[in-house]
């Protein structure tokens, strides 16, 4: 471990671009013939040939997963060649990726917890190399995009090794953070590589439990570095965590308030990241979707009794960005998907535009789905043509509801309902009392209601 910490002081303290932190002269090292020009400026095709070479190498076994094939090769490159020190960084990842793959694939015993010490101890070697070679005026940057380049490549190390102990091989995830907090007190505050420095440190408090030192991070970093690639998976796993924990809270009975405000921070976690997504996957997408789903019915005050907007009964929806933030997931997981999960998305899209009352992305939804239909569905899509103005659409399809819904049942009587709802509406008073009468004799309980009201409207149109 001297050795990590000797390497990783260093590069804390020449990446962030001072003196923050000081580490121990590097020990004397034979002098360079004075005859010889620096490395970096040697014309050396064979040694840039085989760099080139053995690097390439390196990446096809690492794509593999044959990563102690990719070691060898990323450690076998000549000092000379360019991408010695990208080399040096992939042969870190590669000794973590080992560790991890003989750790999945074993019985994770003391073999298995013995390799990943091995490569721990080999990875700290390479950075050592890595870090000898920062302290050779002979490899020192010539110009700032070199200088940024190295630095980047410097905290990229440090995330390595840290990942590395906070792995469960390795045990020592809060020393992860730790040295993550030391190197990253020595950065400027708008140093972008604090967005790989926090991003591995909310990895760190999400595995030890610290739900809320991780939800501080990720609030700094949408705040300071929005953009950063590291930002939406960070933002993902605090969102997850959160999630998690608020539910748990919710059975405990904490105060309403308090679970409110912590689902509006998930939603936002959630969103920031949906946002800032580049390749859509379902699979992934969906869940998430699900999540705001519920995130807005809770903020909206609907219980588990409110399927969709037909429920609600004259209750206002309080929130409706809400829910278009769950439309617009289910809307992506939609496009992305097919199938089963293409119907399951489309049928969430389409009740969320309900609740907030966009009826034309509603109907299209409903519209979108192929398979997994039912009456109580096309019900739904019914309501929304006629809330959106197309009552001819809406008449056909309770039409067709009443023809194949199971006679009596909710979907049924509704259908029938508004058959008779949309006669009035288009004028046909007279033929929409006849059907009135016909369909008041054999009403359920739970329908009267409604019957009483819409014969109260035909009867006396005058009455307000």
């Amino acid at each position: 471990m001297r050795v990590l910490l000797l390497a990783l002081v260093v590069s804390a303290a020449v990446a962030a671009g001072g003196r923050a932190l000081e580490a121990p002269a590097p020990a004397p090292q034979a002098p360079s013939d004075p005859s010889k020009e620096p490395l970096l400026s040697l014309a050396d095709p064979d040694a840039e040939r085989q760099g080139a070479q053995l690097f390439a190498m390196g990446e096809e076994q690492e794509k593999q997963g044959n990563f102690l094939h990719a070691i060898s090769a990323y450690e076998s490159l000549p000092e000379s060649a360019a991408e010695y020190e990208m080399a040096l960084l992939q042969a870190v990842r590669c000794h973590r990726m080992a560790a991890e793959a003989r750790w999945a694939g074993s019985s994770r015993g003391e073999a298995a917890r013995a390799a990943a010490s091995a490569h721990l101890k080999a990875a700290e070697r390479t950075s050592a190399r890595f870090c000898s070679r920062m302290s050779d005026p002979r490899f020192a940057p010539r110009h700032p995009g070199q200088a940024r380049a190295r630095d980047r490549m410097v905290s990229s190390i440090q995330a390595e090794l840290a990942r590395f102990l906070m792995h469960e091989a390795v045990g020592r995830t809060a020393e992860a953070i730790t040295l993550l907090g030391c190197w990253s007190s020595a950065m400027p505050a708008d140093d972008a590589r604090l967005a790989l420095n926090w991003s591995v440190q909310i990895e760190g408090h999400l595995g030890l439990g610290g739900v809320e030192a991780a939800c501080g991070l990720i609030d700094a970093m949408l705040k300071r570095f929005p953009d950063a690639s590291e930002t939406p998976e960070s933002a993902k796993r605090a969102a997850a965590a959160l999630y998690t924990e608020t539910l748990a809270s919710a059975r405990a009975g904490r105060d309403r308030a308090s679970i409110d405000a912590s689902l509006r921070r998930v939603r936002r976690y959630t969103m920031a990241w949906f946002d800032r997504l580049v390749s859509i996957q379902a699979a992934e997408v969906l869940p998430a979707a699900d999540r705001l789903q519920a995130i807005a019915r809770r903020l909206n005050g609907l219980d588990r009794r409110v399927e969709s907007f037909l429920d609600l009964n004259g209750r206002p929806i309080r929130e409706p960005d809400a829910f278009m933030d769950a439309a617009a997931a289910y809307l992506s997981a939609a496009m992305a998907s097919g199938g089963e999960r293409r119907d399951a998305a489309a049928l969430g899209l389409a009740r969320c535009s309900g609740f907030a009352g966009e009826w034309d992305e509603a109907v299209e939804a409903y519209e979108m789905r192929t398979g997994g239909r039912s009456p109580d569905h096309d019900v739904e899509l019914g309501f929304a043509a006629s809330a959106c103005g197309d009552p001819e659409k809406a008449a056909q399809v309770f039409a067709r509801t009443v023809r194949w819904a199971e006679p009596q049942s909710r979907a049924w009587w509704i259908s029938r309902y508004m058959l008779v709802a949309l006669r009035y509406s288009s004028g046909q008073t007279w033929m929409a009392e006849q059907d009135l009468a016909e369909l008041e004799g054999g009403a359920p309980e739970w329908m009267r209601g409604r019957i009483v009201e819409l014969k109260r409207r035909i009867t006396s149109p005058s009455e307000p």
